[in-house]
């Protein structure tokens, strides 16, 4: 099963603002600590994958990811697979679809063809199952996939 780091963490202390830490207290079905997400079910933590932001040229938080991770296979992953991220259990929720706010956001030039290009690459949402701290260093881990 894919391995991989935690190599940034931060939470969204209000719309488009992010704030960077160390770690992140993750609680179960309730997203993370202080997050202005915490308590949503539609939308609790997004993970993204490092390898999105090199391709773009943009850094830990710039896609309002709340969890930047080094693994290369986060896009491939189906809806229901558990992975560990520290003390951390989590559940994948759905992909995230890029939208032309995020476009505009990021300053580029041709918003439209951004979104297009990011389809499929802008991150996945996940629900906590187990509460435990996130830790940028910690592993990120895929257990497996429930059946429903």
């Amino acid at each position: 099963m894919p391995t991989g780091k935690v190599l940034s963490v931060q939470i969204k202390t209000e719309r488009g603002k992010m704030e960077f830490r160390p770690f992140v207290e993750g609680l179960a079905n309730g997203g993370l600590r202080d997050d202005i997400y915490q308590g949503r079910e539609d939308r609790q933590v997004l993970l993204l994958s490092k390898d999105t932001l090199d391709a773009h040229d943009l850094r830990p938080g710039d896609l309002r990811e709340q969890v930047t991770v080094d693994l290369p296979d986060l896009q491939s992953l189906s809806p229901g697979t558990n992975l560990r991220i520290g003390a951390t259990m989590a559940r994948i929720i759905q992909d995230c679809a890029p939208c032309l706010h995020m476009a505009e956001t990021v300053g580029t030039s041709d918003p439209s063809a951004w979104v297009k290009e990011l389809m499929g690459r802008r991150g996945m949402f996940v629900t906590i199952t187990t509460p435990g701290r996130i830790s940028v260093g910690d592993d990120v881990e895929v257990i497996g996939t429930d059946s429903g």
